[in-house]
């Protein structure tokens, strides 16, 4: 957008050659070189955002996704115990039980294991709920301070545009509010007014018709 303001302004300037700058074009320009450094900031915000924020909760998703792992294999421990019981329960061959109980036994305490490993995470996670919120403020505060630089930005190039717009020389004179008139023109009395009053005084009143026309 700035970089486009900036064209546009030159590109005005080239179209509409001047002996004195245009108004419009110094405006767009002040206000696109105003964008510019705007997006600077922006870009540093970002970054800055990216360092401080994105990083810190990179490691709270790193850690969601080990919990969902976790409970995906606890998912399948849960079908293997599962299954186990079921050939436990259906063999009838003495010399496999003992082999199917320790396999059973084995996944128990594998299940077991998980649970005990899921809860803690989950608990951890939990433990962090101050970090993250914490993290969330970090995000708002990079936010903030970008948007008031922007706002100081903008603020400041407003006296320059009121100055150049208050300053500048070729504007309509007509159709305005008389204050405005007169210092647009540089007159102490309206263009209008002082024709009109010329004409009745070289012509106007050496009629008698008129005399009483503004005889009150």
């Amino acid at each position: 957008m700035w970089h486009q303001l900036l064209v546009d302004a030159k590109e005005l300037e080239n179209v509409y050659p001047r002996s004195e700058p245009s108004v419009l074009v110094e405006v767009m320009r002040l206000y696109g070189d105003t964008i510019g450094g705007i997006l600077e900031d922006r870009v540093n915000t970002d970054q800055l955002i990216e360092k401080c924020v994105l990083d810190a909760f990179g490691k709270i998703v790193d850690d969601e996704k080990a919990l969902s792992k976790a409970k995906e294999k606890l998912s399948r421990t849960v079908v293997d115990v599962e299954v186990c019981r079921k050939r436990k329960q259906g063999n009838h061959d003495e010399l496999k039980a003992q082999e199917i109980q320790d396999e059973y036994d084995a996944l128990q305490l594998k299940l077991e294991n998980y649970k005990d490993g899921i809860f803690t995470d989950i608990f951890t996670l939990l433990s962090k709920e101050t970090e993250i919120a914490s993290i969330f403020k970090e995000l708002i505060s990079a936010q903030m301070e970008h948007y008031r630089a922007t706002l100081y930005k903008l603020e400041n190039i407003m006296p320059e545009i009121d100055r150049k717009i208050a300053s500048y020389p070729k504007r309509p004179v007509f159709g305005c509010h008389l204050a405005d008139h007169l210092r647009y023109s540089n007159r102490s009395i309206a263009l209008v007014l002082e024709v009109c009053c010329s004409i009745l005084k070289s012509q106007g009143f050496q009629e008698k018709v008129f005399l009483f026309l503004f005889y009150p």
